[in-house]
């Protein structure tokens, strides 16, 4: 049977979505894993897309390219609201916040005050960078990896 027939019987049988989902899910999930280069966030928008390709399936014009080029759709739109999500969102894990020590005397605190300022401008500025190169710094100043780390990651 081929896809387009495939793909009219799955609108109509759960069965036949399942063969879709079997010739599609190892491509699609490698797809993301090239994208996020993190199993279980790769697994996860995976069975998103499906979910979403099987509750939108009615939807699908066969005229614009079949299952394929469709399902590959939803897959790049999760994974870029995935990045657009996680570039929004500063993250520091606890154990890697400094401690807090009280300042001593009052030029302590203005001290305090004035790099509480700075750092805040940093970033601030940060934030004003590209995606990528906002996650580059994220990863790298505060996520702490090494180059090579960040390079994998970032693909």
């Amino acid at each position: 049977m081929d896809e387009a027939q495939l793909v009219e019987r799955a609108k109509r049988e759960r069965e036949a979505f399942g063969q879709l989902y079997d010739r599609y899910v190892r491509r699609v999930y490698g797809a993301i894993y090239a994208r996020v280069g993190n199993r279980a966030e790769a697994e996860d928008l995976t069975a998103q897309v499906f979910l979403q390709a099987l509750e939108n399936l009615s939807r699908l014009d066969a005229s614009r390219g079949g299952f394929g080029p469709w399902i590959f759709g939803i897959a790049r739109n999760l994974v870029v609201d995935r990045h657009r999500r996680k570039s929004r969102r500063v993250t520091i894990p606890v154990e890697a916040a400094p401690a807090w020590q009280e300042p001593r005397t009052s030029d302590g605190l203005e001290q305090a005050a004035i790099g509480k300022q700075r750092g805040g401008h940093l970033w601030a500025r940060v934030m004003e960078l590209p995606a990528a190169q906002r996650q580059a710094i994220e990863l790298r100043f505060v996520q702490g990896l090494k180059t090579e780390e960040i390079a994998s990651v970032m693909g």
